[in-house]
């Protein structure tokens, strides 16, 4: 008997960049920063930490981008479609 061996690999079993991971840890990053200009009220916060905040916030998203840009199997016109 003789075993049949795919010729590519499954979905679950190809290798994804993290995006997914990458945006959800960007989020709390932005909200914190909302969280500490709220807790400086009605002062004036230093505006450093959340600057910094949204500056790593903002790196994690546009590295996320990045990495998926570069997956050449996605369906772009369905991604398209649910993203606009």
């Amino acid at each position: 008997m003789t075993s049949v061996e795919p010729t590519s690999p499954s979905v679950l079993a190809r290798r994804r960049p993290p995006v997914a991971e990458l945006t959800v840890a960007s989020l709390p990053l932005v909200f914190a920063s909302g969280v500490y200009l709220a807790a400086h009220l009605p002062g004036h916060p230093p505006l450093g930490p959340v600057i910094g905040l949204l500056v790593a916030g903002a790196l994690l998203t546009a590295t996320a981008v990045v990495l998926l840009s570069r997956i050449r199997s996605l369906a772009w016109r369905t991604f398209f479609l649910v993203v606009l």
